[in-house]
Formats: structure tokens, C-alpha cells, sequence
């Protein structure tokens, strides 16, 4: 059924979808590979165990003598990442004019190992840990930063209880890195499959965590790059790389069992506590014990699908995008096929964020490794996420020399290229600028 359902949306948003058009083809591909094993000390992967990535690729042959789809180069080709929770479908509203306007293109729409029709394969962590790790503040004074976002409230300090701090510490660096691998490699190893050698890449929330992990790793293989809304940027009290954490080995420093810090209204600084405060203990328990949505979704019976679709529609209605009742449908309808199978993916975020959806080895620590010279940094004007954090990493990687743009879409929130594909599409093009 998810086949179905993946195959009847594109069908209706994209009318050359298995259908030479006008110059214009889309088309399914499963592309298999041997999935590595990754990490710096292996991990669960079952050793040379055959796995694939489900693509969407659109061509626009227009321009080009053969007008025909074929494995003829393209002149410019763009790789896209969703979010968490999501998989390619959710990219198709934008689809049809990015590829309409890059005359001798291809884009490759990927579903992420482990979501949409990608393979699940059962991963296990070998460095996995469940580390709790509290802040003591108090609760009932706080302050709200409606200056840096209107759902920032922050107390003036907060408290971490030492022995805590150094049992969370333990292993952390290898758990990320085995996290992180899985994602990083099997793109890669798509790559390598595919033939690509370098190409254009746009992702979305977590997907811009991972295209940045890549980016990192494999600067050779991207021309540009464009984070959507990223996740794991800022830093907070749950970042490893603290340089103050360090100074923990030192019992002759901070030698009380209990350490106290200023909090900061800033993502670029360690005391940035963001949504934490107002977290729900409920929502909290459910992180730490690596409980996702998509548990109690299978869990409720035939009450989590009706509740899901509600949720959904008013999501996806409130911008005035997406007004189209057939499209709404089937795009729900989708979203619950590719995302009701249990997946590692549902859980993995929470091996490397905590639950106020920081990084817990924040990427503003790392950007200045970062060698890719052209960035654009895109967040909506009503965004969950803090972009501040997105002016402070343009801002390091202009001072490394680096083109780095930002750039806020109007009328839209965490999934602006749904809110507003129209704008959102307009700056993706301007700064891609195929020729």
C-alpha cells in the first residue's frame, strides 16, 4: 500500500510521473547497495547486508539533442533530504517548478534509510546508552524572549548535578559518530551506486543535520549546499563539545556536587536552553525512553490514523498552500502508508539530540571544518526552530571566507516549502543559479 500511495500523489502532481512530457520524465528508483559497516568502531549493521534507498527522479531534457530518458549526464543535478517524520512526498509541491526551470537537470528526491520506501534494516547501536541528564531550575520564574522568538522562556540560572553530567558524558562522541555514519554512508554509498560525482544538495530539518554530517565528511561531492530549516545547529547545556565540561576532570574545580550556570538567550552560546523549560514531563519521559510517535500510532488502533489525518489537515491548511481537497487526501493518505512500518529511524534522532531537539554534538562546533564555499541557510518567518542560529553559523563560515547566505520565507513555519513552495522555490532557484 505504500507503493500505491507514493506512486497515486505523484501521479497527481507531477502528469510526466512514468510519462515522457514535454521534454519532462519522473520516475521510481530502489537503488541497492552493500551498506558498510560505519562508524569509527563499527556498529549493528550486519556485515556487507544489502539495503536501498527509494528515489524519486525527476529529468528535464529540454535543451539537451536526446530527449529521452536516459543515463546521459546532466548538467546540473540536485540531491533533496526530508525532514524527520517524513520521506520525498513531502517535497511535492516544489518538485514540479524546480525541475520545470532547470533546463538539462535531474533531482534526485531520496528517502532516507530507515523512512518512506527506503529499506528498515534492524539496526543496533553497539555504543547505545540512555543517559538521564536533568536541569534544575526555577520553574516558576521565567522570563519570555519573545525578542528572539515567541516561544522562548528562560530562567536566569540553571543547575547540573555533577556526576550526572560526567555518567552522560561517557561514549557520547562514539554514539553520534555511529549515529551520524549510518545516514552519511548509505548517501554515500548511494552515490557511489548511482554514478553521481558531485551534485547540488538541499535538506530539510534533520536531513539538514545529515546533509551537514556528509558536507563534513565528503566536501568533495557537493557543489552547493542549502539547509532547510536545520536541525542540530545551536548549541545548549546538552552539548558535549562544552569546553567548560572539560573542565570536570578537575576535582580541585566546580568540586561540589552541584554546578550552577547562566542561562542565555542566544543559540551560539552553551547556556542556551531554548524550548527546554517548557517541555512537557510526559513528552520528556517518552524521548529518554526512546518512545516515538509513531509507537503510540500503532499502538492506538483505528483512533491513531483518524487523529493523525485531523492533525495533518489543519497543518497543512492553515498557510492556504494546499487547498485542494484530492491533494490533501492523497497526500495524507501517503503520509500515513510510508510512515506506519516500525523503522530504527523513529528512534535515532534520539541518540543524538535531547528532547528540546538540540544537538548533542552541535554543528555550530564543527562548521568551521566545514569546506564547502556555498551555503544558503533558509528558515519560515514563523519557524519552531531558533534561526539565530543560522545568522551565527553564516556568520563563522563568512569569516572563514566562505559564501554563506540566509534567507526567511515569509508566511510559512517549519515546512516553508510546503507553506509557501511558491517563495520558497524562488530563492532555492536564485541561489542554484543552473545554467
Amino acid at each position: 500500500q505504500d507503493q500505491v500511495a507514493q506512486d497515486e500523489l505523484y501521479r497527481f502532481a507531477l502528469p510526466y510521473y512514468n510519462n515522457l512530457k514535454d521534454g519532462l520524465f519522473a520516475s521510481n528508483f530502489k537503488t541497492p547497495f552493500k551498506m558498510p559497516s560505519v562508524g569509527k568502531n563499527g556498529n549493528g549493521v550486519e556485515e556487507e547486508e544489502e539495503v536501498y534507498l527509494n528515489e524519486i527522479r525527476l529529468e528535464n531534457f529540454n535543451g539537451v539533442e536526446k530527449s529521452t530518458p536516459s543515463d546521459s549526464p546532466a548538467a546540473n543535478h540536485l540531491v533533496m533530504l526530508h525532514g524527520y517524520a517524513a520521506s520525498n512526498g513531502w517535497w511535492f509541491k516544489n518538485l514540479d517548478e524546480l525541475i520545470k526551470r532547470g533546463v538539462n537537470s535531474k533531482i534526485h528526491v531520496l528517502d532516507m534509510l530507515g523512512f518512506g520506501l527506503s529499506s528498515r534494516p534492524n539496526i543496533k547501536y553497539k555504543h547505545d546508552k540512555k543517559s538521564l541528564f536533568e536541569l534544575e531550575f526555577d520553574n516558576s520564574n521565567l522570563t519570555h524572549h519573545k525578542q528572539v522568538h515567541k516561544s522562548l522562556y528562560l530562567p536566569d540560572t540553571y543547575t547540573i548535578d555533577k556526576s550526572e553530567l560526567k555518567n552522560y558524558l561517557k561514549g557520547q562522541y562514539e554514539l553520534i559518530d555511529e549515529v551520524e555514519s549510518i545516514y552519511v554512508e548509505s548517501l554515500e554509498s548511494w552515490r557511489s551506486a548511482t554514478g553521481l560525482a558531485k551534485f547540488d544538495l538541499l535538506a530539510h530539518s534533520l536531513g539538514g543535520y545529515v546533509a551537514l554530517a556528509y558536507a563534513l565528511k565528503y566536501p568533495e561531492r557537493i557543489n552547493k549546499l542549502i539547509l532547510v530549516s536545520p536541525g542540530g545547529i545551536e548549541r545548549s547545556p546538552f552539548a558535549i563539545s562544552n569546553p567548560e565540561y572539560k573542565l570536570l576532570d578537575d576535582e580541585s574545580s566546580n568540586s561540589g556536587k552541584k554546578i550552577e550556570f547562566k542561562t542565555s538567550n542566544w543559540p551560539g552560546h552553551y547556556g542556551f536552553l531554548g524550548r527546554y523549560p517548557t517541555l512537557k514531563e510526559s513528552f520528556k519521559w517518552a524521548w529518554n525512553n526512546r518512545w516515538s510517535a509513531f509507537t503510540f500510532l500503532r499502538l492506538s488502533g483505528p483512533i491513531g490514523p483518524k487523529a493523525l489525518s485531523l492533525r495533518n489537515v489543519n497543518k497543512l491548511t492553515r498557510s492556504g498552500s494546499i487547498n485542494n481537497w484530492k491533494e490533501i487526501d492523497l497526500f495524507i493518505k501517503y503520509i500515513y502508508h510510508v510512515s506506519i512500518k516500525p523503522s530504527f529511524s523513529e528512534t535515532s534522532i534520539m541518540r543524538i539530540f535531547d528532547a528540546s531537539v538540540v544537538g548533542r554534538y552541535p554543528m555550530l562546533d564543527r562548521i568551521n571544518q566545514l569546506r564547502v564555499n556555498k551555503t544558503l541557510w533558509i528558515y519560515g518567518e514563523h519557524d519552531f526552530m531558533f534561526n539565530d542560529c543560522g545568522k551565527a553559523a553564516v556568520d563563522i563560515l563568512k569569516s572563514n571566507n566562505k559564501d554563506a547566505k540566509f534567507e526567511v520565507v515569509s508566511n510559512a513555519g517549519h515546512n516553508l516549502y510546503l507553506d509557501n513552495s511558491k517563495e520558497f522555490n524562488d530563492k532555492v532557484l536564485n541561489f542554484l543559479d543552473w545554467k
